[in-house]
């Protein structure tokens, strides 16, 4: 049987906040460096470990030395940040991952920029965090493209050398595009994030959609003839 692997970002495809996110990385800082001022930081598509790394570049810090208590206090913040009301699950994210559910060929997966932990505690928060089977996350590696580079090992470790299977890579920012385009997986794009239509269009997903509502799994069904 071929499987089909979906990918899914965290922050604006299926789950999305009011600065959350920044807030945490900001009350991380203070808590361990004190008053600091930060370098203007791009988060759409990143991956913690880069921010984070720029961050200390920034402060001319050791990372051996400040790396880990910069993430423990991040996730400690994030922890109690994302309890916030100003939090949603997207439209049609949990329609989408129940009806992924019920096919034996499909797969859930992340593929984010999140650690494994802040997503965790993202997901768990939406309530969503048991639907994924497996997940490549960004605590290791500041390249989006290498995380995306691993996931394909991974997906074969956890299938088994008998099974075939393709990837779908489903995100909110041209990132989320360029890191499908590494393993050449199909990449379907959403409005749900910060990043423009215009933005979206200009790297040629193969489907561009406003919101998960308008996934159609079936698009997707291996050939019953394979």
């Amino acid at each position: 049987m071929e499987h089909v692997i979906f990918l899914f970002d965290i922050d604006g495809t299926l789950v999305r906040s009011a600065g959350i996110g920044w807030r945490s990385i900001q009350e991380a800082c203070h808590d361990v460096f004190g008053e600091i001022e930060l370098p203007g930081l791009e988060l759409g598509g990143r991956t913690d470990h880069g921010i984070f790394m720029e961050i200390l570049e920034h402060l001319q810090c050791a990372p051996a030395s400040f790396l880990p208590r910069l993430i423990e206090a991040y996730h400690s913040r994030l922890e109690m940040n994302w309890m916030r009301p100003d939090f949603e699950v997207l439209p049609g994210v949990e329609e989408l991952l129940e009806d992924i559910d019920r096919h034996d060929w499909a797969i859930p997966g992340l593929l984010t920029g999140n650690s494994r932990q802040g997503a965790r505690i993202k997901l768990e928060r939406a309530g969503i965090w048991n639907s994924f089977r497996l997940g490549v996350f960004g605590e290791h590696d500041r390249c989006r493209n290498n995380l995306a580079r691993r996931a394909v090992p991974m997906i074969s470790q956890h299938l088994g050398s008998s099974h075939s299977f393709r990837t779908v890579v489903i995100g909110d920012t041209p990132a989320d595009i360029h890191c499908a385009r590494a393993i050449q997986s199909f990449v379907v794009a959403v409005e749900t994030g910060f990043a423009s239509r215009e933005s979206l269009q200009a790297e040629e997903p193969n489907l561009l959609f406003n919101d998960l509502r308008e996934f159609s799994l079936a698009l997707f069904q291996p050939s019953l003839h394979q």
